[in-house]
């Protein structure tokens, strides 16, 4: 193969030795406030925006407002809180995804309820949920909604559903614009046809991620859909991932799998690539529908460092990535290289929460990446589970198999 061709062993051993040499994190620069965990475990989601933040374990659905205490968010219709999959905060509305009870969301204070049966969701069985921001995702304010068998997208108080078999991605991406004569379809593109994007990708939707206008959904089948106004990729990996979570820039898509953590990068648009420089660039291949041009969608992938950790949840601070890892995670790309090496030159495998300092600077300069480290050392126990970054109030929540836990400075 051309992949294994390109990559000498003297690469890897240099690059390995250079991880070994330059591997201990950045001095910490928040620590866990008041008394430790807040909330006991395992934490199965967490969720805010501005001062509020929404944490849901088997006991509960839990909030708190401000500077104030946590107290429990009675949610009306869940028989079993342990059923709970996924949260979503946007103003005054509070979303609560389960598994096989439905979809709860409060809004003015008022609970509405969504299931298959009365209509308003493909199936009970809810993956993923992720609110539009300003000047993001498709045209009007919209909660998207990852099920088992499809997505519900909530616009203006309406409902729609989309699930392969009857109107799926063509449909929620909208008619296509007059578009240009020219033809710029890349060697890993093809045209997609009629009735194909049922089959290219397909629910359950376990990972959504919305950027400036475009919606990216990722599955476990190592297929991403990246949805523009009137026009949508299909994208299919070699590499056999399962998306857990996807953070979406104008030119980039962090992409959280159990396998690692993928940059995507816009051929041409973003600067860079992850370090390390040697690394194995993912192979991927394209069907596009709406459009005869694939610039756009000419991502770029590559997994950042050598550690293949599952990553349960991620989240942008300005500048800085935060990542939860959880080990295991999937089987190491680098591992008949490691085998060779010194217990030294072996990377570990990791199980905590690092935050990538201006990580967008070091993927330009191909340079390795700085970070804080933030796990037992710290005081908390357990892995992570989940994360939720504050900007207004400068803290940062981790949610753990243990428990809640608060940084802060």
């Amino acid at each position: 193969m051309i992949r294994g061709k390109a990559l000498c062993c003297a690469s890897f051993v240099a690059a390995l030795l250079l991880l070994s040499g330059c591997g201990k994190p950045l001095p910490s620069t928040l620590e866990v406030a008041g008394n430790g965990r807040v909330l006991g475990g395992p934490v199965l989601a967490l969720a805010g925006a501005g001062d509020v933040v929404v944490a849901a374990n088997p006991q509960g659905v839990f909030i708190r407002k401000g500077a104030g205490s946590w107290e429990r968010l009675e949610v009306p219709g869940i028989r079993k809180p342990g059923r709970v999959t996924s949260l979503a905060v946007s103003g005054d509305v509070i979303v609560v995804g389960t598994r096989g009870e439905g979809l709860h969301l409060l809004s003015e204070g008022t609970w509405e309820v969504k299931t298959a049966r009365y209509g308003g969701l493909p199936d009970d069985n809810v993956y993923s949920l992720a609110f539009d921001g300003e000047d993001e995702g498709l045209p009007g304010t919209s909660l998207w909604v990852g099920t088992g068998k499809g997505i519900a997208r909530r616009s203006d108080g309406r409902w729609q559903v989309f699930r392969p078999g009857k109107d799926w991605l063509r449909a929620l991406a909208g008619e296509a614009g007059p578009g240009s004569e020219d033809v710029y379809v890349s060697s890993r593109f093809r045209l997609g046809e009629r009735g194909q994007d049922a089959r290219l990708f397909r629910p359950p939707v376990t990972a959504i991620g919305v950027g400036p206008e475009r919606v990216v959904f990722g599955n476990r089948d190592s297929r991403l859909a990246v949805v523009q106004p009137g026009v949508f990729a299909a994208m299919t990996f070699d590499g056999r991932y399962r998306f857990s979570d996807l953070l979406v820039e104008r030119s980039v898509i962090w992409a959280g799998t159990d396998k690692g953590l993928l940059w995507g990068g816009i051929e041409g648009e973003a600067l860079g690539t992850p370090w390390p420089p040697t690394g194995i660039f993912e192979f991927w291949s394209g069907a596009l529908f709406g459009s005869r041009d694939s610039r756009t969608f000419q991502y770029v992938w590559k997994i950042l460092g050598y550690n293949t950790a599952q990553v349960a949840d991620l989240a942008l601070e300005g500048a800085s990535l935060w990542v939860a890892y959880t080990s295991p995670g999937g089987e190491d790309l680098y591992q008949p290289y490691q085998r060779a090496m010194t217990g030294e030159a072996k990377t570990s495998p990791i199980t905590d929460v690092r935050r990538y300092v201006n990580i967008g600077e070091y993927i330009a300069r191909l340079d390795k990446p700085l970070h804080e480290s933030y796990g037992s050392d710290e005081g908390m126990a357990g892995q992570p589970t989940a994360l939720y970054v504050s900007r207004r109030n400068a803290e940062v929540w981790i949610g753990t198999t243990k428990g809640l836990y608060r940084l802060g400075n």
